[in-house]
């Protein structure tokens, strides 16, 4: 137990830390804490424990305690000329993650002040050169689903729509509470700072299209301009994704609040961060160039192709990464930018959410690559004068084609869908037939698919009944009724679930179907147990080989 200082300890404490002196954290003995030596804050108080109650730059309140923590004070500060050498110094003390949340919380904290000149010019030095370094990173938070619910449920994506339209509630409800938060004086707000404070959070993506949507739907107020309703009006969201979206500021408020953010949209030319990852040229996938990609740690990523002379001009591929090689799959066509982007960014939405993974800056481009990895990467089409290993997307695609085909004449349950927790989804008829899905909440769906390859949670889904039940269990029963003899069959026997798990181990042990070479044929033959002949025992015969 720590001993408390005396009075006289605590009062000289106080006198020579007075209220506002800067400190700068030496060590902190609390292994939970997320400051870090060199950080550094005001003094606001000293209790009569003698914890110092120090306002941290980064946000944090957390006190310092006497006899435990060490700090000292810091003399004197370095004064920074621009906003952008404040978020370089930052970023190279810090790194991004943590420059960014202290030079938000810088941000924030002149929401209540009445800035001159100069100060406002470091504030938008700041907000361009955090965005600059920033926007591009693929985040969640900032990405918005780009399709509707129904969309949503025939790609089995409900959830992330759900969760975007969340986000898009609790954008809408900062919005307001830093409209707020940025009046220093009676009806005087510092409405551009405000907007600088939700965009660093939200991305333009989110913060933009909330806006739209509350303008949208009022646009019968005169207190919104022609120019801001016309705006809104010149975008497509995803239907019932605002529902929750409205605020409560004022329109004139807010009318000057969007006129600050799509200055700021066009001083920065923000349509460059609009997709997550980077823009590159010059790789050639089946006759589409690479436009855009992101690539993340887990060696797997996404790609915008384009060829203007193709019946679909777009596509949106899949790649994973071996050697510096990348293997593009998976390929979803488009006819037009949007629809490309719009699976882009589900896509990526989707592998965020699915696990522990970060985006990697830089993807190995293909000018990066030499003649022989860049004519190599085409959708597992090798150059056959130069052999190689089957890749692991070989691998993958091959064996969800094997479990995929093994559905044409059996039905099949998705392991992938039971284990999100969605409920059970049963398909059969190979790439196109006909599925049962079971929900978590009792809803029975049964209908037609198609495109279900290579796996079958690419395919779009076309309902034809559905029913709710009250638990899934009553679900379940009705969907072994629906299913007759051949559905109760297939789900419970064990030969056939052998069946699919062979012919999957097979397909990823060999995806391009190679026969195996005669002396391997004759090695696994001679494993085989033989049976005996009659008046025999089992052993070796004149007729044994050894190999």
């Amino acid at each position: 137990m720590n001993k408390f200082p005396s009075k006289e300890t605590v009062e000289r404490l106080r006198n020579r830390y007075p209220a506002g002196t800067r400190v700068e954290l030496v060590s902190m003995n609390d292994p939970y804490t997320t400051l870090r030596p060199g950080d550094r804050g005001a003094i606001e108080f000293f209790d009569d424990t003698g914890t110092a109650f120090v306002k941290w730059d980064n946000g944090s309140g957390l006190g310092l305690v006497y006899g435990e923590d060490s700090f000292r004070r810091v003399e004197k500060e370095i004064k920074y000329e621009t906003g952008a050498d404040f978020w370089r110094d930052t970023a190279v003390s810090h790194g991004l993650d943590e420059a960014r949340v202290i030079c938000g919380n810088y941000l924030a904290t002149q929401l209540k002040l009445k800035q001159p000149d100069d100060e406002h010019k470091f504030c938008r030095e700041l907000f361009s050169a955090i965005y600059e370094a920033s926007a591009g990173t693929a985040d969640p938070v900032r990405l918005v689903y780009p399709h509707s619910f129904e969309d949503a449920n025939n790609r089995l994506e409900t959830s992330y729509f759900h969760a975007s339209r969340e986000r898009n509630g609790e954008c809408s409800r900062d919005i307001d509470a830093a409209i707020d938060g940025s009046c220093y004086e009676r009806y005087r707000y510092n409405l551009d700072l405000a907007a600088m404070k939700v965009l660093h959070e939200y991305g333009f993506e989110r913060v933009q299209a909330v806006l739209m949507h509350n303008i949208y739907t009022h646009e019968y107020d005169g207190r919104y301009s022609d120019s801001n309703k016309q705006w809104a009006q010149g975008f497509h969201l995803p239907e019932g994704a605002f529902q929750s979206a409205y605020m409560n500021a004022h329109p004139i408020l807010l009318e000057d609040f969007t006129k600050r953010t799509r200055e700021l949209y066009e001083e920065l030319g923000a349509e460059r961060f609009a997709l997550p990852g980077r823009e590159e040229s010059g790789a050639i996938v089946r006759g589409y160039e690479i436009t855009r990609s992101v690539f993340f740690d887990d060696r797997r990523g996404f790609a915008i192709g384009h060829n203007p002379d193709a019946p679909s001009p777009f596509v949106c591929w899949r790649f994973t990464t071996e050697n510096g090689k990348r293997d593009f799959y998976w390929g979803t066509y488009a006819g037009d930018l949007k629809g490309a982007a719009d699976n882009y960014t589900a896509r990526v939405i989707v592998h965020l959410s699915g696990g522990d993974v970060k985006e990697i800056p830089n993807p190995p481009a293909a000018a990066e690559m030499t003649a022989e990895q860049n004519g190599n990467m085409i959708d597992g089409a090798r150059n056959k004068e130069q052999p190689s290993e089957p890749t692991t997307a070989e691998r993958e695609f091959a064996a969800w084609m094997a479990v995929t085909e093994n559905s044409r004449h059996r039905w099949v349950e998705d392991d992938i869908y039971r284990l999100n927790g969605r409920g059970a989804l049963y398909y059969t008829g190979g790439e196109d037939g006909t599925y049962i899905r079971i929900q978590s909440d009792g809803v029975l769906e049964a209908g037609t698919y198609e495109g279900a390859v290579p796996h079958i949670g690419e395919a779009m889904f076309r309902p034809a009944v559905e029913q709710r039940f009250n638990n899934f269990s009553d679900a379940m029963t009705a969907a072994m009724e629906a299913g007759g003899r051949r559905f109760l069959i297939d789900m419970f026997s064990a030969a056939e679930h052998l069946a699919t798990e062979q012919a999957a181990r097979r397909a990823y042990e060999n995806p391009r179907g190679e026969k195996p070479s005669v002396l391997k044929r004759l090695r696994e033959a001679q494993r085989a147990p033989k049976p005996p002949r009659k008046g025999k025992t089992p052993g070796k015969s004149r007729g044994d080989v050894e190999i």
